[in-house]
């Protein structure tokens, strides 16, 4: 099942980038004050909020899975 972004939007709001504009995801993290979500048309992974230890940099590719800690991001290509 999708979960749609608009929910991520709503768990992630004080950050200092912008989560994506629309779309849908198959999978979605948050961390303290960062979330995660993998693009179910590209699977590729858009991460947005604090990035002050670069949890928010996301990594080019194709991913599977993603989870997001207090100060960290990993996912599964």
């Amino acid at each position: 099942p999708y979960v749609r972004l608009i929910i991520a939007r709503a768990l992630c709001t004080q950050g200092q980038t912008s989560p994506p504009s629309s779309g849908t995801v198959s999978a979605i993290s948050c961390g303290s004050v960062h979330c995660c979500a993998i693009l179910s048309t590209s699977s590729t992974l858009s991460c947005w909020g604090e990035d002050t230890y670069l949890q928010a940099a996301a990594p080019l590719g194709h991913f599977l899975q993603v989870s997001a800690g207090p100060e960290h991001t990993c996912a599964v290509e």
